[in-house]
Order: C-alpha cells, then structure tokens, then sequence
C-alpha cells in the first residue's frame, strides 16, 4: 500500500474534524494560524479585550456553546500564563476515577461517583482531554444528553484549537499543546496508537504504531512563551 501524501494526511484530518463537529452539530474550521503568543497574552491580561481571561474562563466552566474557535484558541493557550499552569499537570483525584475505570462493568453508582471524580479533576485540569472524554461518557450513560453534550463540545472545540495551530506533519507546522498528555490523545483522536517518542529540536516528534496509512509520525511543540 502506498504511503499517504502531505495532502491526503491533512484531508484526512479534516474529515476526522468534521466527523466530530457533526456529532455536535457545528462545522471545522480548516485554516491553520500559527500560535502568536505575545497577542494572546496580550488579550488575556488586557481588562477590556473579549478575550480577557477570567471571564473567557467562567463562560468555560459554565458549558458556554457560543464560545468560538477563537476564544478556544486564547482559552486553551492563554493558560500558560495563568499563576496555576503547569506543563506536567496531576491531580490526586485521578487515583479515585482510576479505581473505576479498572472495573469491568459499571453501576448507575459508579458512574455519578465518576463524574463526582471527574468534575474535580477538571477543577485542576480544566483542559484535561481524558477527563472531558470520560465524563461526557459517563453523563451519555446516564441518559443525560444534554450535559453529554455541553462536555463534548469543550472536549472537541479543544481539538480543534489544537489542530488550528498547524498540521503536524513537519518541525515548522508542528501542533501546539500545553501538556504533553495532549500529545498522546491526539494521535489517538486520529485513529492511530503510540508507537514512541522522539526530541526534534524544539518539537516532540511522536511515532505511531504500524499502520494501513503508512504514517509515521507528527510533531508536537509544547507551548513556550519563552523564546516564541
């Protein structure tokens, strides 16, 4: 089977986008705009600007659907300069939600106890993909479609913010992320398994296991004010 082109590998992405924004009913964004970081920590400290972050990030916590690609791109990077970013975040609750994901049939119980978990995960890690993803399962489980619903809009326009960074496919257009577990859950959000990891300079060169599209590989720059 031949190797899939440039072009083929991006088509490809933005069919697993639209795929997942029709879940939602919304439609992709398919420009890439490079990360200006400068203007986004310009937009997210300036006490006038749309973008100002503290009340960005309430309309966040509050399940906001009307926020755009655009706010999503100054949410999820314009954490970076907030006082509790942490580019290797963790939290104590993960161990508790860990307890039920191990169990290989859950009750109506466990799964409120799960979004209990969860909920307070996301207190820490507001932008945690994992999280988002097992809550929403959790709520669509339930029967509660529509909070299934408002999770998975944050999770996948998170996807799409990531996405509108570049393509992945070189050092230059590498996807921007601000944790290095977001790198991981988008090669899985593409269909494809963890196959290694490799520093390129400033990116993450991330391998993918062997597979029918012949892909290697993406890269992935962690976002660093510092030097950007």
């Amino acid at each position: 089977m031949k190797t899939l082109s440039k072009n083929q590998i991006v088509i490809k992405i933005y069919l697993i986008l639209i795929f997942l924004f029709f879940s939602v009913s919304l439609f992709s964004q398919k420009d890439n705009v490079p990360i200006n970081y400068y203007q986004i920590k310009t937009d997210v400290y300036y006490l006038n600007s749309q973008y100002y972050y503290p009340k960005l990030f309430v309309k966040y916590e509050n399940n906001d659907t009307t926020l755009t690609i655009q706010d999503y791109r100054h949410l999820y990077y314009g954490y970076i300069f907030q006082a509790n970013y942490s580019p290797n975040p963790g939290s104590v609750y993960q161990q508790n939600l860990l307890v039920y994901l191990k169990k290989a049939k859950l009750s109506e119980s466990d799964l409120k106890q799960m979004i209990k978990y969860s909920n307070l995960i996301l207190k820490e890690l507001p932008f945690d993909l994992k999280t988002l993803h097992i809550l929403a399962y959790c709520y669509n489980e339930l029967g509660d479609l529509e909070n299934n619903h408002l999770i998975d809009y944050k999770r996948i326009m998170i996807i799409e913010a990531i996405f509108s960074s570049g393509d992945g496919l070189s050092e230059k257009t590498a996807w921007h992320v601000i944790s290095n577990a977001h790198e991981y859950d988008i090669i899985n959000e593409l269909g494809y398994r963890y196959g290694g990891q490799q520093t390129i300079g400033l990116c993450d060169y991330v391998l993918v296991a062997q597979n029918s599209d012949k892909i290697e590989g993406f890269y992935f720059r962690m976002s660093n004010f510092i030097g950007d």
